[in-house]
């Protein structure tokens, strides 16, 4: 039987122990925040470790990141800056990004260009340092392929799936710290550190993702987030794309129609 109870409790542990340890000497730091599970949990362990931070959060009018980090960081009781974005924003950086990087695919220049726009706002606003919480929905299957691998393969090829996922996630992450760096901009992600994969790699999936018709999911690290002070509503708010929940997808399909061409071709001709 799992011992889910002694799981949760090293999980805790774990998480602490890596934002603690990635922040040593580092007092004021912005972290990128939409209001959910993972931002939550990593602004409130920081805020715990009584460091001094102020949370960023970029999006289109009308986006749920605005209104749900809105709303959490007031129950948080930590300084929110927003960054509207529009348009002629949303064009320079696609241009600026897409010289910058080969082009990988729609879905991950759309999770680039959000995280790039993070980039470029928390340089403006004279930050040296972004905290970021990607990456764990690699960790604890929050992807909802993964309840699809579930009824179709079964429990065994989703361990394998697993590790597939994290290794895109850990490719990515070098990615978008290379973009952050050529900004001037160092960023750190205490959950993407050996040690915090090694650890999540020993947790069953079991309590990750129930089964086939679960759409919660990363069950463990809702529960912990919970446990350590994040607001319910935070923890528990349905994983949603940074793409589409600041709405730049929406926005991008809009310019790309707008100019008689496909989401690809568009953002390929940008450069």
């Amino acid at each position: 039987m799992v011992n889910k109870a002694k799981y949760k409790l090293d999980l805790r542990e774990n998480i602490v122990q890596a934002v603690e340890n990635s922040l040593r000497g580092k007092d004021k730091i912005a972290v990128a925040f939409s209001g959910g599970v993972d931002s939550t949990l990593l602004a409130k362990v920081c805020q715990d470790l009584g460091k001094d931070i102020t949370l960023l959060t970029i999006g289109f009018p009308g986006a749920s990141d605005i209104e749900w980090a809105e709303r959490v960081a007031g129950e948080l009781d930590l300084p929110l800056t927003i960054k509207e974005l529009n348009r002629e924003d949303l064009a320079e950086n696609i241009k600026e990004l897409a010289g910058k990087m080969d082009f990988p695919g729609v879905r991950d220049f759309e999770i680039a260009l959000s995280l790039y726009i993070v980039f470029r706002f928390v340089a403006s606003k004279g930050f040296e340092t972004i905290l970021t919480a990607t990456g764990l929905d690699a960790l604890f299957c929050g992807f909802d392929k993964t309840r699809r691998i579930l009824q179709e393969q079964g429990r065994g090829e989703l361990d394998k799936l697993n590790q597939e996922v994290i290794d895109h996630a850990r490719a990515t992450e070098k990615t978008f710290a290379d973009l952050a760096a050529g900004l001037g901009i160092e960023k750190i992600n205490p959950f993407m550190s050996t040690d915090f994969i090694d650890f999540t790699r020993e947790i069953p999936t079991e309590l990750k993702v129930i089964d086939e018709h679960d759409r919660v999911r990363k069950h463990i690290l809702r529960e912990v987030a919970i446990e350590l002070g994040t607001p319910e509503s935070a923890a528990m708010r349905p994983k949603k794309a940074i793409q589409y929940s600041t709405r730049i997808d929406r926005v991008v399909k809009k310019m790309a129609r707008a100019a008689g061409r496909s989401r690809e071709e568009y953002i390929i001709s940008a450069t």
